[in-house]
């Protein structure tokens, strides 16, 4: 999938979760834009959350091994 958009807009693209993007753009260009940490809780068919921990993705036990810098 990522490739597609990838392709199509040519520009990078990376693919995640829901709570993890969100958490990204409130970071990036919400309220939580300028803080070095940002936690975004998301409550809709089930209740999740991304954390931003100086300024990267932080990924759980059971999601990427990496962090994504944002």
């Amino acid at each position: 999938m990522a490739s597609i958009v990838k392709g199509y807009f040519e520009l990078p693209v990376k693919v995640d979760n829901d709570a993890n993007v969100a958490v990204v753009a409130e970071a990036k260009l919400g309220a939580g834009a300028g803080y070095e940490s940002v936690y975004y809780l998301t409550v809709s068919t089930g209740v999740g959350g991304g954390f931003v921990i100086n300024g990267k993705v932080f990924q759980g036990a059971n999601g990427m091994p990496e962090r994504l810098a944002i």
